[in-house]
């Protein structure tokens, strides 16, 4: 068992995030959120190097611990490379393709007595991605262009796909796994919410 869970940490370290549409990434969240004492055991490992094993929405990572965090991109812009140009596409595209999927999720949760970082790790996986906003890759062109040149956006949107925050398909975008795990997303949503009141940012109606 020993010799397992430390393999286990030593994949979810090299990884950041399980793919849960790559079958191999997918047969290792099973093997791990199906034996109680294998999962502590990878998480008491993970803990004990400053990091945090964490599932949201059906996906599965590792990020640095809330103690160790000192702003809510830290994991991405510590160990990733990302630069302004690439947090700030990242913030926005949280905001369109992640505040209000997340927040519509807590909604649906709300008679369950649990804290509410318990209840953002605790959300239920969908099913499948049919009810995942999405943001075509025009749209995207069109509203933040006035902030980077079309090369500097399509080099910084390229990394972001990269590190999977983000993932294209037939010219439209999704949140990526990384997206739902390396961000603290109570932070975020402190981050956007101080953005918009300074009139920096635009936060979308909730249906």
């Amino acid at each position: 068992m020993s010799g397992r869970a430390a393999e286990l940490a030593n994949v979810l370290l090299r990884l950041g995030v399980l793919d849960r549409d790559d079958p191999e990434q997918a047969a290792l969240r099973e093997e791990l959120f199906g034996d109680d004492a294998l999962y502590e055991d990878v998480s008491r490992r993970l803990r004990a190097v400053g990091y945090e094993l964490v599932q949201m929405l059906g996906h599965v990572g590792v990020r640095l611990e809330r103690s160790a965090a000192v702003e809510p991109l830290v994991t991405a812009r510590n160990n990733l490379g990302l630069d302004a140009r690439h947090v700030r596409l990242l913030v926005y595209l949280w905001v369109q393709l992640l505040y209000r999927h997340l927040k519509a999720a807590l909604r649906e949760e709300d008679d369950e007595p649990r804290g509410r970082t318990q209840t953002l790790l605790g959300l239920e996986e969908p099913d499948n991605h049919d009810d995942e906003p999405t943001l075509p890759r025009a749209e995207l062109i069109a509203e933040f262009g006035e902030f980077l040149s079309k090369t500097a956006l399509k080099g910084a949107l390229t990394t972001l796909k990269k590190q999977r925050f983000v993932i294209e398909e037939r010219g439209v975008l999704r949140a990526g796994p990384a997206m739902y795990v390396l961000i603290d997303h109570e932070r975020m949503e402190e981050h956007v919410v101080g953005l918009a009141r300074r009139g920096a940012l635009a936060l979308p109606e909730e249906p």
